[in-house]
């Protein structure tokens, strides 16, 4: 996420981070946020910015995102974007804070 907000604001801008608590599915959890006054996303792209290979950059393989999201999920988490192109996008990423302990049978150890 902090690469694509330092690549959106190349030609000059401001990146902000933001760590916050919310509630997700009625359990505590943290906002990662990073958000950007570069070039935004164009609203024809922004649904697909979560697809593996989707990008707008020159030299991107548009993996990043996809990835992160597929982690943030795996986790029992949540991934919002909101874009305004020419104004910048924000990227937020949702986790809970804390699950249910993980029993002894879903870890596996292969040697």
């Amino acid at each position: 996420m902090l690469l694509n907000a330092v690549d959106a604001c190349a030609g000059g801008g401001r990146i902000a981070v933001r760590v916050s608590p919310t509630r997700l599915r009625d359990c505590t959890a943290v906002v990662v946020a990073v958000a950007d006054t570069g070039c935004g996303i164009a609203p024809t792209l922004l649904p697909r910015i979560w697809d593996p290979y989707v990008t707008h950059k020159p030299s991107g393989t548009g993996l990043g995102l996809a990835i992160a999201r597929q982690t943030v999920m795996a986790h029992g988490g949540a991934v919002e974007a909101e874009s305004a192109e020419g104004r910048g996008t924000e990227i937020r990423f949702i986790l809970p804070v804390a699950g249910p302990p993980a029993s002894a049978e879903s870890w596996s150890v292969s040697a």
